[in-house]
C-alpha cells in the first residue's frame, strides 16, 4: 500500500526535521493515519 510506504518514510523523517517542516510532516502523518483508521498499524518506536 502506498500509504504505508509514506507513513514509514515520515516515521524516519520526522525526528530529523525541525520547526515548520516538522509540524507539517506530523500533520501529514496524522492525516495518513486517519485514512487507515480501520486497518491495523504497527508503529516504529524511536529511542
Amino acid at each position: 500500500m502506498k500509504i504505508l510506504i509514506k507513513l514509514r518514510r515520515l516515521e524516519e523523517e520526522i525526528p530529523r526535521l525541525k520547526g515548520e517542516k516538522r509540524e507539517k510532516a506530523i500533520e501529514t502523518y496524522r492525516e495518513l493515519l486517519w485514512l487507515l483508521k480501520d486497518e491495523p498499524i504497527y508503529l516504529v518506536r524511536y529511542e
